[in-house]
């Protein structure tokens, strides 16, 4: 699977920035946040709790962003 550049920048030493993954997986959250943000609101949970949750947020949203540069690649 490749992982190519979100903006690519053709310039000498300079940082090529975001993964497409990593944009991939930031839209992805972009769409989730309400969703996570009204959960955690509401359920009222403990800091650990809340953070279990946004790990499986964020690991679903780089699960999709994979599965999306795969799709790319057929």
């Amino acid at each position: 699977m490749t992982n190519p550049p979100a903006f690519p920048i053709h310039w000498e030493n300079h940082d090529k920035g975001m993964s497409l993954r990593d944009y991939f997986a930031a839209r992805g959250l972009e769409v989730l946040m309400h969703k996570v943000t009204s959960e955690l609101e509401s359920k009222h949970y403990s800091i650990e709790k809340a953070q279990k949750i946004q790990d499986v947020y964020a690991s679903m949203c780089y699960s999709m962003a994979d599965a999306m540069l795969k799709a790319r690649e057929a």
